[in-house]
């Protein structure tokens, strides 16, 4: 014990000092690392909290998309049904088309014979077709 008091003032005042200091960063670097990491928790439910509204706007996004692909889904079955409509029709309005062709074509000759039996009987027909 007598060797600790015949060490000098000024060494036991920088060990002390010394001590202290190393204390302090020691400390002071719990301190440091408890901020950081506060500080890495804070940006992570920051980022968290970015991507989930992100998320969101992105569902509203789809949800809104998929109402609009149905509308158009619904609107294209429409066109589809109203082609096949119209095309059915526009198949019987040929055939009604072909069927007048053919009465007409009844007519004309019949017209034709009956010009033919007027001037067999020496008379002039009052009309005849154009062209003929």
């Amino acid at each position: 014990m007598q060797e600790l008091v015949n060490i000098p003032a000024p060494i036991i005042t920088w060990s002390g000092a010394i001590i202290v200091a190393l204390i302090g960063v020691y400390f002071s670097r719990k301190k440091t690392e408890a901020e950081a990491a506060e500080k890495i928790t804070g940006a992570s439910r920051f980022i968290i909290e970015e991507y989930e509204k992100r998320i969101e706007r992105l569902e509203k996004d789809m949800d809104r998309m998929l109402y609009k692909n149905s509308k158009l889904s619904q609107r294209v079955s429409s066109v589809e049904n109203d082609a096949r409509i119209y095309s059915e029709m526009l198949r019987a309005l040929e055939k009604q088309h072909e069927a007048l062709q053919a009465r007409m074509r009844e007519w004309n000759e019949g017209i034709q014979i009956l010009i033919a039996q007027i001037e067999r009987n020496n008379s002039t027909p009052d009309w005849t077709p154009e062209g003929d």
